[in-house]
């Protein structure tokens, strides 16, 4: 894993810590926005002849990158705007379960559409809670972030997987944003049957790259209200609509989603299991130290495994310090979130620890 300053450019003015807002892009794919953009510009008959295969290519790449063989992928500028697509989909009388203090998008989504919703405390026995709630009250739809946005706090694979064995008519939607990319996955064996993912984070695409995942046979259960001319070839099969299409009822940024593929040939090259590898010793690396000094909640330091995301539990008054030292990260709550990628370093993780204990406030 070699050259990643030549490949980040970014990399070399900072700790770029701040992935979990959002990640930087590789050269590849500023390259690719700047010649699609110039094709635009002066052959832009050349660019609408490779539109569909484009975005074919960027599909097969997620599909092997997510392990999907029979379900479906719909492309949107952004998670927000397909979980709308979908939320419009479900019928208003399901009772909606979410985990409190989850991302915005979500909780403040299922609020504005009515549903009768039920939210979960977020605290160290995350999964306990959720299976009780579960039993004392089935949810017909449950609604979560994979990771946690605030704090890092992951729901692991094994236990979404035997949730939706024991309630298989619950319908599991997941936020996949602070996710994808961090290790491997597959999507078949998840029990998960919708995902959805903002690709400008931890998949290093740039903003406006976003998708979603669908599992075969949803359609009854999931009805978008969206349509559009890009949806539907012809009237007369309007009641043909695959649901993932129903997502996409306009055209398609074939220079934001197209840039998912250069992204994920990124991740390709340099290898997934490389990749994961290293942001896995890192984060627990990182999750060590940050519990010697006292700096995580204790819901964070008991949890088995780790995410690649942290809220330092230090004054917020720190952010301004810790950016003069050229450590970029986020204020997120009561504490400063920090995120290890691939491209981060122990020496990135040393530096970001010596700042720690100098700090003014």
């Amino acid at each position: 894993m070699n050259n990643l300053d030549q490949l980040f450019p970014g990399l070399s003015n900072s700790v770029y810590l701040n992935t979990p807002a959002m990640g930087l892009i590789p050269q590849n794919v500023y390259n690719y926005k700047k010649d699609i953009l110039d094709l635009h510009l002066q052959h832009p008959t050349r660019y609408f002849e490779n539109y569909d295969s484009q975005l074919n290519q960027v599909t097969n790449y997620l599909k092997r990158l997510l392990r999907v063989k029979n379900g479906n992928i719909a492309f949107t500028p952004n998670f927000s705007f397909g979980f709308h697509g979908v939320l419009s989909g479900i019928s208003p009388n399901s009772k909606i379960m979410f985990i409190e203090n989850d991302y915005p998008s979500i909780t403040l989504a299922v609020k504005k559409w009515d549903f009768q919703f039920r939210e979960i405390a977020l605290k160290a026995d995350i999964e306990e809670t959720i299976f009780k709630a579960f039993k004392k009250e089935q949810p017909d739809v449950f609604i979560f972030s994979v990771i946690q946005y605030l704090n890092g706090l992951k729901l692991n694979a094994s236990f979404i997987k035997n949730l939706k064995q024991i309630f298989p008519q619950t319908l599991f939607i997941a936020d996949g944003t602070q996710f994808c990319g961090t290790e491997s996955f597959n999507f078949e064996e998840s029990g998960i049957d919708i995902l959805g993912v903002s690709a400008y984070k931890w998949l290093h695409a740039g903003w406006g790259s976003a998708f979603f995942v669908f599992r075969k046979g949803l359609e009854m259960r999931v009805q978008p209200k969206t349509i559009g001319s890009n949806a539907v070839d012809k009237e007369s099969a309007l009641q043909a609509i695959p649901l993932h299409k129903k997502l996409e009822p306009g055209h398609l940024d074939l220079m934001q989603l197209g840039s998912l593929a250069p992204a994920l040939e990124t991740l390709f090259e340099i290898g997934e299991e490389k990749i994961y590898k290293k942001i896995e010793q890192i984060s627990r690396t990182a999750k060590t130290a940050f519990a010697e000094l006292n700096l995580l909640e204790n819901q964070i330091i008991k949890q088995s495994t780790s995410s690649p995301i942290f809220n330092l539990q230090i004054d917020t008054r720190n952010l301004a310090y810790l950016n003069n030292q050229n450590i970029i990260c986020a204020q997120r709550g009561q504490g400063i979130r920090v995120g290890f990628h691939y491209y981060n370093s122990i020496q990135d993780l040393s530096y970001l620890l010596k700042a720690l204990k100098n700090l003014p406030y």
